[in-house]
C-alpha cells in the first residue's frame, strides 16, 4: 500500500521532517490500488536530493512543509494499450466540466499536461504523475474514481429507464427542487443528491456534460 505518513530526513537541513500525503491524493491512491495499480508517494533519494524540490518531497519549493503533493500511479505497468487509453481518458476528464483546478500538472506517457488537459511539453515520466496545488489538500479530484467506473461500468438505473446514455442531460427548472435526467422526449426524476452524484460521476467518466442545466420553463418530456 502507498505510504501516507512518515518521517524523512531533509538532506539540506539535516532535520527529520514528519510528513503526510495530501488527503485528496490518499483518496486517488486508494482507488487506484483497489483496481490493481501500484502507487508511490514519498520520493526516493533522487527525488529528496533534487533542487528545486518537487512534489514527492515534504519541502516542495514555495509550499508548506510537511505535505507530500504528488503521487505516481504505475499505469504503464499494465501495458502500452492500457497506458494510451488512460492518457486519453485523463485528457478528456480534465477537459470536461469536472473541477480539476486542484491539479498543478500531470505527466503520463511521455507528456506533461496542465490541469485543463492541454499538453505543455515532453516528460520523462511514462507512469501517471499527479501533482496538486498548494491549499488543495482536501479537494475532490474524482479522476481515479471516474477511471474505475469507466473500466468497470455500472450503469445507473435512471439511464436504463430512459433507454439511452449519450444524449441524456441533467436539467432543472429554476426555483424548483426537482432535477431530471432527460432527452429524446423523455425524463426521469433524480430522487436525491446522492443519486445525482452517482449519475454525474458516470457521465463524467464518459465525457458527457454532467452539469445541471437551468431552465426558466418546466422541463419537457414524458415521465418515465
Amino acid at each position: 500500500m502507498v505510504a501516507k505518513t512518515g518521517t524523512v530526513r531533509n538532506p539540506f537541513s539535516g532535520r527529520s521532517v514528519p510528513w503526510a500525503l495530501a488527503k485528496c491524493l490518499q483518496r486517488e491512491a486508494e482507488i487506484a490500488e483497489s483496481i490493481g495499480l501500484i502507487v508511490y508517494s514519498i520520493g526516493n533519494p533522487d527525488h529528496l536530493d533534487n533542487r528545486p524540490a518537487g512534489g514527492h518531497t515534504p519541502w516542495r519549493d514555495g509550499s508548506p512543509v510537511g505535505v507530500v503533493w504528488a503521487i505516481d500511479i504505475m499505469v504503464d505497468a499494465k501495458g502500452k494499450d492500457y497506458l494510451r487509453e488512460f492518457e486519453q481518458f485523463a485528457i478528456r476528464y480534465c477537459k470536461s466540466d469536472a473541477d480539476t483546478t486542484a491539479i498543478r500538472f500531470f505527466n503520463v506517457n511521455g507528456s506533461q499536461y496542465k490541469f485543463n488537459g492541454i499538453r505543455k511539453w515532453d516528460s520523462g515520466d511514462h507512469h501517471f504523475h499527479l501533482e496538486i496545488e498548494n491549499g488543495k489538500q482536501n479537494a475532490n479530484l474524482g479522476l481515479m474514481a471516474a477511471w474505475k467506473e469507466y473500466k468497470n461500468p455500472t450503469t445507473p438505473e435512471e439511464f436504463n429507464r430512459l433507454g439511452f446514455i449519450d444524449d441524456a442531460r441533467l436539467k432543472q427548472q429554476t426555483g424548483k427542487p426537482e432535477v431530471w435526467l432527460t432527452g429524446r422526449g423523455k425524463k426521469t426524476h433524480v430522487p436525491n443528491p446522492t443519486r445525482l452524484k452517482v449519475i454525474q460521476a458516470f457521465m463524467k467518466a464518459r465525457g458527457i456534460p454532467s452539469n445541471v442545466e437551468q431552465s426558466s420553463a418546466p422541463i419537457p418530456g414524458t415521465v418515465i
